[in-house]
């Protein structure tokens, strides 16, 4: 569990429109547990009857919309400076919208409002759709700068592209290579008016590059990395250009055929609204694929190119009393290295479902329940 560097990238990938129908079954176990009566409402308190058995996690999420977390520690151990993940809003019919957040705690997110957290979930289903496993793929190419710059478009991000051009300009990348490189990329597999869009903020650079070739100067003070970087024309430095004003003016011209385009791919990115993601559970059996382990929980997110990033982890059965943070309280499953979790009241217990008495898939791998 970690959050994606932005100036590295990119790990990006459109979820399949898969309707899964969980269904409530009772669980094994003699700890005393919950049966879930939510209200319905994101990340409000979900009241909790006991009951002889315990609530299986297929049966708390069938009773209504209910917002989850993955954290660091324990479940018995989450606090206000517990940090957040992950955050999942889920409805019962499998939809859902979620993601990675960044530098939030579980005290911040006790202190907000309902809709300020589930608008927050949406928000992080919007950036896994946009920044997914297609990035690290498009990293991965020769050259591996193509997953940054993409990723500067989308982000409206002036300050990576600036520090592409720093490095750029200050390493052993030529400029040949520099041309090749803004003048091949077509980034296949996105919306064709991104993509139109993204081109048009590469052509600008190609052609100073080309200028740079034609014109041999001193690349360190070339100046348009700054300018770049604070979308500022004025850093442009006219000294460079004293022997050739329209050269000069040239220059002016392709960074704001630049900014135009990048503002244009911001606007774009801004009004994109990505289809809901799916979730789905499967069991988990011991040796003898006679009884339950754990749980998988799996969720896919639609991506913009139109492939699929599936996130997925593992559930184990766990009873405790909830722990207060500020006016709220959590209580959940254990998974590796953390806890899945969700804002419960008193005394729960979540048991696992027998492959006998659940409809729920048995030892399959994530993808297979997105199939």
């Amino acid at each position: 569990m970690k959050k994606k560097n932005l100036t590295k990238l990119m790990s990006l990938t459109l979820a399949l429109a898969t309707t899964l129908t969980l269904t409530a079954c009772g669980g094994g176990g003699d700890d005393s547990g919950a049966e879930n009566t939510s209200s319905g409402t994101p990340g409000g308190a979900q009241s909790v009857q006991e009951t002889a058995q315990g609530t299986t996690l297929s049966q708390y999420l069938s009773g209504g919309e209910s917002v989850w977390y993955l954290v660091n520690g324990s479940v018995s151990s989450v606090g206000k400076d517990t940090e957040v993940e992950q955050i999942f809003l889920l409805n019962p019919d499998g939809t859902a919208w979620g993601g990675e957040v960044n530098g939030l705690t579980l005290g911040d997110i006790s202190q907000m409002e309902e809709a300020e957290i589930a608008d927050l979930a949406r928000e992080a289903h919007r950036e896994t759709a946009l920044w997914g496993s297609y990035f690290s793929e498009l990293s991965g190419d020769d050259p591996a700068y193509r997953g940054e710059v993409l990723g500067a478009m989308l982000f409206g991000d002036y300050t990576m592209l600036g520090d592409f051009f720093s490095t750029a300009v200050g390493s052993d990348l030529t400029v040949d290579e520099m041309i090749d490189y803004y003048c091949s990329p077509d980034f296949p597999d996105l919306p064709q008016e991104l993509s139109a869009l993204v081109r048009a903020c590469l052509d600008p650079i190609a052609s100073y590059c080309e200028y740079l070739k034609a014109n041999p100067i001193d690349l360190e003070v070339w100046g348009l990395a700054d300018a770049l970087t604070f979308g500022d024309r004025e850093l442009i430095p006219e000294c460079v250009y004293s022997d050739d004003p329209a050269a000069l003016e040239r220059t002016y011209q392709l960074f704001d055929e630049y900014l135009a385009a990048a503002e244009a791919v911001s606007a774009y990115v801004d009004s994109y609204e990505p289809d809901p993601g799916q979730y789905a559970l499967s069991l988990n059996t011991d040796r003898t694929g006679n009884a339950t382990e754990s749980v998988t929980f799996a969720i896919a997110v639609p991506q913009i190119s139109g492939s699929t990033e599936i996130t997925s982890f593992t559930c184990y059965a766990t009873a405790g009393e909830a722990q207060t943070v500020y006016d709220a309280s959590y209580g959940g499953m254990s998974v590796e290295g953390g806890a899945f979790i969700t804002q419960l009241e008193g005394s729960y217990s979540f048991v696992l479902e027998q492959p006998g008495d659940s409809n729920l898939p048995v030892d399959a791998e994530p993808e297979e329940l997105f199939s």
